[in-house]
């Protein structure tokens, strides 16, 4: 809070996403924070970015001026800048990286985490602490089954909920593409 004129600041989450479902919904998922009568009005989130997903593999990287013990990929650089200028237009600007990790990367997360946290260490330095890294594991889709009447309600199914963690569910797109048809 701003003890000076007793108000809070307004503050900007931009976006940083891999999933095309993700693209379209998140941004509706924290609509809520931003019309609660104790936060309305006090912060926006918008997606400012689709990014491809970064995963480990061997490339050829570019120094960064400045930091020879760093680098970064050439198809990634993109991504820090895009957050630099985001972030750069006040202190009250914040950015959520979200990457859907599917199944098949669950070993290497903390190599694909440390693969993002490179390119906002080294391009914003000092700025690095105003973007967060999130993972949705493994589909963003895995969520609906943890609320089957949900699935029930749209799909005319009789499912129960998941009874174990719907983040275990290896391939629920395709669980719900089964069920539709």
């Amino acid at each position: 809070m701003n003890n000076q004129n007793n108000t809070w600041p307004f503050f900007h989450f931009g976006l940083l996403v891999t999933g095309r479902t993700e693209e379209k919904h998140i941004p509706k998922l924290f609509s809520s924070l931003q019309t609660q009568p104790e936060v309305q009005g006090r912060c926006h989130f918008e997606v400012i970015r689709f990014i491809n997903q970064r995963r480990p593999k061997k490339k050829t990287p570019i120094n960064m001026i400045g930091q020879d013990d760093k680098v970064i990929p050439d198809k990634a650089i993109h991504i820090g800048f895009a957050t630099r200028k985001y972030i750069n237009k006040s202190e009250y600007h914040y950015v959520l990286l979200i990457d859907d990790l599917e199944y098949e990367w669950k070993e290497l997360i903390q190599d694909v985490f440390q693969l993002y946290r490179d390119i906002f260490d080294v391009i914003l330095k000092k700025k690095k602490h105003r973007v967060a890294i999130h993972f949705f594991v493994y589909m963003l889709e895995a969520y609906y089954f943890a609320d089957a009447n949900a699935i029930n309600l749209v799909l005319s199914t009789d499912l129960k909920d998941y009874e174990s963690d719907v983040e275990t569910i290896r391939h629920p797109k395709d669980e719900l593409k089964t069920l539709f048809n």
